[in-house]
């Protein structure tokens, strides 16, 4: 059954959930590492988007050992990542809606774009040689 990403729960319902304490919860919506929605009477409400950032930040956290500094560093590195490849998935768009092709996965330079190599050969006469 597929999760329906309306759902959302309360507090409470996460933090056992979770095997936290809710104020845990409460501390990472105030350094920004959540952000519930939350209701006409103030009572946040946690996505499933959110409870999967929640578990990454306790595996990092529980499990691997990071601090609190690294975890809002990797959630801004995975930030970034995750809008790059948006970015290159929408370049990638543009190029086949233009009719180009584009580089395959794995491949760094399309055969046309290959820098020209070097030419390392030496002459066969130097400036020592003819001193």
């Amino acid at each position: 059954m597929p999760e329906d990403e309306q759902t959302v729960f309360a507090i409470s319902r996460i933090a056992k959930m979770l095997h936290v304490h809710p104020q845990t919860l409460r501390f990472y919506e105030h350094a920004g590492f959540v952000k519930p929605v939350r209701t006409r009477g103030d009572t946040r409400l946690y996505s499933h988007q959110d409870i999967a950032r929640l578990r990454l930040i306790l595996h990092l956290t529980r499990d691997m050992g990071v601090n609190l500094a690294g975890v809002e560093i990797i959630l801004r590195m995975q930030h970034q990542l995750e809008h790059l490849q948006d970015e290159i998935a929408h370049l990638r768009q543009l190029l086949v809606a233009h009719g180009q092709q584009y580089a395959p996965k794995g491949c760094r330079h399309r055969p046309s774009s290959k820098p020209p190599r070097a030419n390392w050969s030496r002459s066969s006469k130097t400036a020592v040689d003819s001193a």
